[in-house]
């Protein structure tokens, strides 16, 4: 389990670089540099050390808690800078455990944005896509976490409606504070695939747990962190999925 675990971490190290040439992700305005063994600035007072374990009597850690916990201990330290990350331990009951270095340095401030939901590349391709299919999930099984499982086409979206949903998505006043999650597995029930010239871009969520996440494919939901949708945009999102099932009735009794 151990080396499937490295090798897991290695994967989202690799798809991570591809997807910010900094090597890096922000999350609760701390830059976690994911394959660097130093700061990426000069630390205002010494570097701490801080560890996280996630995961307890759980088969399987999905990657992006692990980072996230991470950065949230950082955080509380007033750190900004999370680097030298190394896998201290693996395994039921104690779950995954992982060390890293925080810092604090002097940078100048940036406004909050999605860089802190999804990685830039991401969110571009969404903001730029033309064109929005959406299917409702079923899972394969009642265990089948962090799969898409057997998908129905409900219909495409409509040009407005694209657009209406790209700014909810896109949006972190669509989300709670990324401090308080849920914990639930990942169960997911609705999905949107964005079509760009770029690449397919998902928007996934999860009505067990009201939490959704941004991904490219089924392969990266393990290492990606879902997020709690406030319920007055739970109602919005739905209302205009709805909306394109009643559109294709419509469509199809003409």
């Amino acid at each position: 389990m151990r080396a499937a675990f490295i090798g897991l971490m290695l994967g989202l190290l690799s798809a991570n670089a591809a997807a910010a040439p900094s090597d890096s992700i922000r999350l609760l305005d701390v830059d976690i540099l994911l394959s660097s063994m130093e700061p990426s600035c000069t630390p205002i007072d010494k570097p701490i050390e801080i560890e996280a374990r996630v995961g307890a009597f759980q088969p399987n850690v999905p990657l992006g808690e692990l980072l996230f916990e991470l950065a949230r201990q950082a955080a509380s330290k007033q750190a900004n800078v999370l680097y030298a990350i190394r896998l201290v331990a693996t395994g039921s009951p104690d779950g995954a455990q992982a060390a890293a270095l925080a810092a604090r340095c002097n940078v100048p401030p940036t406004q909050t944005s999605t860089g802190m939901i999804v990685p830039p590349a991401l969110s571009d391709a969404i903001r730029d896509s033309t064109a929005a299919t959406v299917f409702g999930l079923t899972p394969r099984s009642p265990t089948d976490f962090y799969q898409l499982g057997d998908k129905m086409v409900l219909g495409d979206l409509s040009v407005e409606r694209l657009q209406q949903l790209k700014e909810l998505v896109l949006s972190p006043e669509t989300y709670e504070d990324p401090a308080l999650r849920k914990s639930c597995p990942f169960l997911a029930s609705t999905a949107v695939q964005f079509h760009s010239n770029a690449t397919g871009v998902w928007w996934v969520y999860s009505s067990l747990c009201q939490t959704a996440m941004i991904m490219t494919d089924e392969t990266t939901m393990r290492s990606n962190p879902a997020f709690v949708v406030r319920p007055d945009k739970q109602q919005i999102i739905s209302e205009i999925l709805l909306r394109v099932t009643q559109d294709k009735k419509d469509g199809s009794s003409k």
